[in-house]
């Protein structure tokens, strides 16, 4: 498989004005649908961090690269996409990126909960880091009551920032298994080879956009 036929995940996490957060909720479905509807696109979902009903992460799934650059071009561009632009107030990170691990759990239940870490690994410690990595999500699919999966990403124009997306049960679960995990080896060799983590601690927990206010 080449570079340019990969699958590319765009991950775009931005606040919203929150004079316009119901415009921007009013017009969700149907931006969630025209970007659906753009070639290239496999998936598309949106969450709304957990205690920060400003804040929004938008994670997309392109046939590749290509496809995901034409797309951003034709939101930024025409017309039919800029309504559902003047509700958000800034953009504070945009990346496309590729998946290199994913840790399924099977026999879990639906996932209610999805946290992002963000974070540039050291270059010169990529074996080791990646390594400890893979020992590290296995121990908590192993250990952790309440993880469904984890998937791992690295971007396409830097492979020292990378991303964990994480799927939860539920926010009790999560935290739970962090107070069991935070002390584990592999974990702590992990953090070693890192030389800048973006963890957006008091982010760190989303629900699904449709579902969090589907349920009130």
């Amino acid at each position: 498989m080449t570079v340019s036929a990969k699958p590319v995940y765009e991950f775009v996490f931005y606040s919203l004005n929150k004079i316009k957060k119901e415009e921007y909720h009013k017009n969700y479905l149907n931006f969630k649908n025209e970007i659906k509807n753009l070639d290239g696109c496999l998936e598309f979902e949106t969450f709304n961090v957990a205690d920060n009903d400003l804040l929004i992460l938008d994670f997309g799934k392109w046939k590749n690269l290509e496809a995901a650059q034409k797309a951003d071009n034709r939101v930024q561009t025409e017309t039919t996409f800029k309504k559902f632009f003047e509700p958000m107030n800034e953009i504070i990170f945009f990346e496309n990126m590729y998946l290199i691990h994913s840790f399924i759990k099977e026999d879990t239940e639906e996932s209610k909960l999805v946290e992002l870490n963000v974070y540039i690994a050291d270059c010169f410690e990529e074996e080791k880091y990646n390594r400890n990595r893979k020992l590290f999500y296995e121990r908590v699919k192993e250990k952790a009551d309440g993880f469904v999966k984890t998937l791992s990403f690295v971007s396409v124009e830097d492979k020292n920032v990378n991303i964990d997306l994480m799927f939860w049960e539920s926010r009790e679960k999560a935290n739970n298994a962090h107070k069991l995990l935070n002390d584990d080896p592999y974990f702590r060799a992990m953090k070693k080879t890192v030389t800048e983590l973006k963890i957006w601690k008091q982010l760190e927990y989303f629900y699904p956009l449709e579902k969090e206010r589907n349920n009130g």
